[in-house]
């Protein structure tokens, strides 16, 4: 006596076709994964109850609606040619089928991604579609998070330093193949260590973002703004038509830092060492600009603070 059960593909091509697709109902309604099985004009054969659940969709209204249902309105042609497209991939062979991911709608209309996994079963010969949906919303959220604690300061939402230094690397990229000219400008606010004495550091953080509000209204869309730590910023300004421009944007950061802050009721004024490094003079590669402007800072503060320096011995 054999024991072994039979496979449930095995029975599908043992079956006719009114069993496969009972046997195929049967294997759908059962399985966790909210699954929509589709044939090649793309009607909707089946809905399982966990599909049902994720798309907030009974199987009467998507058996009606088609994959309407499924998507905003405006993606709805986008995401109609995509999967006819993994089906008619799955078609063609794949044995695992297709994968990607798309943007889901639930009935009172929030949006939602899904990974989408489309292949292609034998019903009583008859060729059918299942789509297997997985909603990896948290995903995406938890991947976004974790983007914004290593790519960003937490204080003011700036870049940090690990971004800042990429998107100089790719400026620096675009600089030697288009023949540009991006700058650094590292800037130091002026004894800021007393007001966090005096005032306290909840005051400096108030001043911080204020700082830094200021220091992004004054700047281009292109141009990057990133607190380093502590009170150290530094400016990516990608396209510098005339090295000499670079003094200009300068001196419009000196004016927005000096801008009143208010804390507490109560305005208070900072000032701002900046040092400026310019690609290829003062460098070639990020660390190096960043180290000279930096080191220009240093001498901005030594010679009287409050004004802007640029290296002395220029790297080549």
């Amino acid at each position: 006596m054999n024991t072994h059960s039979t496979p449930p593909a095995a029975l599908m091509l043992q079956a006719s076709a009114a069993e496969a697709h009972l046997i195929l109902q049967g294997i759908v309604r059962m399985a966790a994964e909210p699954i929509v099985v589709m044939d090649e004009q793309l009607k909707i054969l089946l809905i399982n109850p966990a599909a049902e659940k994720m798309f907030a969709c009974t199987q009467e209204r998507a058996m009606a609606e088609g994959i309407d249902c499924f998507m905003p309105e405006e993606l709805r042609e986008a995401l109609r040619r995509h999967i006819a497209d993994a089906v008619d991939g799955a078609y063609k062979g794949s044995a695992t089928g297709s994968h990607s991911e798309i943007a889901g709608v639930r009935e009172d209309g929030e949006s939602f991604s899904v990974e989408v996994s489309v292949t292609r079963l034998a019903a009583g010969g008859a060729p059918v579609y299942a789509v297997i949906f997985s909603d990896v919303t948290a995903r995406r959220q938890d991947e976004a998070r974790l983007n914004l604690l290593v790519n960003f300061d937490p204080l003011t939402s700036l870049p940090n330093r690990a971004l800042f230094h990429q998107r100089l690397q790719r400026a620096l990229a675009r600089a030697q193949r288009y023949n540009k000219t991006p700058a650094v400008l590292f800037i130091d606010l002026d004894r800021f260590k007393n007001i966090n004495d005096s005032l306290g550091h909840a005051a400096g953080d108030v001043m911080l973002k204020a700082v830094a509000a200021q220091l992004a209204g004054c700047l281009r869309e292109v141009d990057t703004l990133a607190r380093l730590g502590g009170d150290e910023f530094a400016v990516l300004v990608e396209e510098i038509a005339d090295t000499r421009l670079v003094a200009a944007v300068a001196r419009k950061l000196h004016n927005v830092v000096a801008e009143p802050i208010l804390v507490d009721d109560q305005e208070y004024r900072v000032t701002a060492s900046i040092g400026v490094s310019t690609y290829p003079a003062d460098g070639r590669d990020a660390a190096t600009l960043i180290r000279n402007a930096e080191a220009a800072m240093v001498r901005a503060k030594e010679q009287g603070r409050d004004n802007t320096r640029f290296p002395e011995a220029r790297t080549t």
